[in-house]
């Protein structure tokens, strides 16, 4: 059996396979890496089977075929390529002594990657229509306004920015509370970071209205994660109505078709937000003038109501005032005579008792030849207060005199 030294079979692998692949071949794979060298300008990729990883290779793209097929690769897919993608290559195989297997890439089928995206996109919307999640979210009750949101978003990202400008900087001076939860808005890492974020706003005690996520413009590839199992799941089944404003003008991504509704951009959703205010206000203002116009010509109505009654009171209330004012010079006719009467009778009754006091009075008894006698200045009313011997004072109606008793006889 012969020997080989490494070199010698190496040359020897080389000449086998460029005796076997002569030609480029079209090669299906995934991109597990991808790197511009910055002084070369060089395409370095790392290629797989996908999840399965049961093979994996280098490619290279020169730097000049680079720039004409990542451009063609932009504008046919709207996308730049990077890890995570799939793709289909026409590649060179060859084998360097030094670094062994490399595939040289010539071209890139577009058509493959837009077909491997659209297919992704579909197994996802049939998953989530099978599991009755398409249009869960959009049961979700949207308020008449709403003015207190949770937003997630990059804090640095352009749409955030722009979006909250042009809600504070309202022609209406309305008033708006938000709350950020920041969360990676492409790559991988946004299929964990934007459900975490919804996931903390729905057990958040602060209650919001609506979330709103917002991202901006961007590549196609850039809002691929937009078209996630994860995200939309999320979205689907948040009892939280969801805005999307994610900024691109294809097609609507699998998050904007579950989500409760879908903008443009992020400025597009504040002008929602705000003309939802401004048609509140003008209901507001519109009920306030029915209210008014109603409350004018119910009070208007009461005048004229009041001003019956009080013409029927006092129509009312002179008669009876005039009945009550002849009632009363009757009564007052009535009462004069009788008063006159009693005191006429009083008079009379008055003069009768003088009669009698003057009959009575002691001056008119000692003027019929009376006297009256007395004893230490108290009247004697009987003989027994009498003794003889005693001095007695006799008052007679023209003077007064002393008297001696000379004899007491008692019946």
């Amino acid at each position: 059996m012969p020997v080989y030294s490494l070199t010698d079979l190496n040359l020897h692998i080389r000449q086998t396979l460029e005796d076997a692949y002569p030609e480029a071949v079209w090669i299906t794979a995934e991109i597990n890496s991808f790197i511009i060298n910055s002084y070369s300008g060089h395409c370095y990729l790392e290629l797989s089977d996908g999840e399965s990883q049961a093979a994996r290779a280098k490619a290279m793209v020169w730097k000049k075929t680079f720039e004409i097929l990542h451009r063609k690769f932009q504008i046919q897919t709207g996308s730049s390529l990077q890890k995570g993608l799939k793709i289909q290559v026409l590649a060179k195989v060859e084998f360097n002594v030094q670094y062994g297997l490399s595939l040289i890439v010539w071209d890139i089928d577009a058509e493959f990657s837009l077909g491997e995206i659209a297919r992704k996109r579909i197994e996802v919307l049939q998953r989530l229509e099978f599991e009755g999640l398409t249009g869960k979210n959009k049961t979700r009750e949207l308020p008449s306004f709403i003015q207190r949101f949770a937003i997630i978003s990059s804090s640095t990202a352009a749409g955030f920015q722009d979006f909250t400008t042009h809600i504070k900087e309202n022609l209406y001076r309305f008033s708006f509370e938000w709350e950020l939860f920041s969360a990676q808005m492409q790559g991988k890492e946004a299929l964990i970071s934007i459900p975490q974020a919804i996931s903390e706003i729905q057990n958040s005690e602060n209650p919001f209205e609506a979330i709103l996520i917002l991202r901006g413009g961007g590549s196609s590839s850039d809002l691929q994660a937009f078209d996630s199992y994860e995200i939309a799941k999320a979205i689907a089944i948040c009892n939280l109505p969801v805005l999307t404003g994610i900024g691109h003008e294809r097609d609507d991504s699998v998050a904007d078709q579950v989500a409760k509704m879908r903008f443009k951009t992020p400025t597009a959703v504040a002008d929602f937000l705000i003309e939802k205010m401004v048609e509140v206000e003008t209901e507001v203002l519109v009920l306030c003038q029915r209210i008014a116009q109603n409350l004018l010509g119910s009070v208007q109505s009461k005048i004229y109501e009041y001003q019956g009654l009080m013409q029927i009171i006092i129509a009312s209330a002179s008669k009876s005032l005039q009945f009550e004012n002849k009632k009363l010079q009757n009564l007052t006719t009535t009462f004069s005579q009788s008063l006159q009467r009693r005191i006429f009778e009083k008079k009379e009754e008055f003069s009768h008792l003088e009669m009698q006091l003057m009959q009575t009075n002691p001056l008119a008894i000692l003027a019929k030849g009376y006297a009256r006698l007395s004893k230490n200045k108290k009247i004697l009313i009987s003989v027994n207060e009498a003794k003889t011997d005693e001095h007695i004072e006799v008052q007679m109606i023209d003077g007064n005199f002393t008297a001696k008793v000379l004899n007491v006889n008692k019946k």
